[in-house]
């Protein structure tokens, strides 16, 4: 009986509905996996050691340059990083999907952030002392308040990230199409 349920267990992924569809993915996505897995690493990567570096200098210095929602911020984009790397890892369309929607939730964390630095940047416009003394300003890049330079690189490497697997997903689906239409 056991072995009889044992047989029934698929082993293809859910967004494939036959070994065709697998192997389509597969073979698209294995062409250029390797560079998007070390790009997603290393903006995982760089995220880790900026956030390190972040709660090191808070723990030198607490509340005096960083406010504690900007850290859990930093991890959230971590936690999502991390996500899209196991998706790139499936190699499949669920795989991408997942990958997709760990990019995109990165991205709206991003624009969290920087709609919340609008207060700030408010502040720093409308009070003259910040005019007169611009260096007790908190830096931010892009409009991000308190973000530093890798805060950019791993933006920037979420974006291309993003923009690469919309293209995998697009031609992907166009070649599926193409060859679905020429085999009828």
């Amino acid at each position: 009986m056991l072995f009889k349920m044992r047989n029934r267990i698929s082993t293809k992924p859910l967004f494939a509905s036959n070994s065709n569809s697998y192997q389509h993915w597969q073979a698209y996505f294995g062409r250029s996996y390797a560079v998007t897995l070390a790009v997603a690493m290393f903006a995982l990567l760089l995220q880790i050691v900026g956030m390190g570096i972040r709660l090191h200098s808070l723990s030198k210095s607490p509340g005096i340059d960083g406010s504690p929602g900007i850290s859990w911020l930093l991890l959230a984009i971590a936690l999502f990083l991390f996500i899209n790397i196991i998706g790139i890892g499936f190699r499949d369309g669920l795989g991408i999907m997942i990958s997709m929607f760990s990019l995109m939730a990165a991205g709206v964390v991003y624009f969290w952030w920087f709609v919340t630095g609008k207060s700030y940047r408010q502040l720093y416009a409308g009070n003259p002392f910040y005019q007169s003394h611009p260096e007790a300003m908190l830096p931010q890049p892009l409009g991000l308040v308190e973000a530093v330079w890798w805060n950019v690189v791993v933006l920037v490497l979420v974006l291309i990230l993003f923009i690469w697997e919309t293209r995998i997903i697009v031609r992907g689906l166009t070649e599926r199409g193409s060859r679905t239409l020429v085999d009828r």
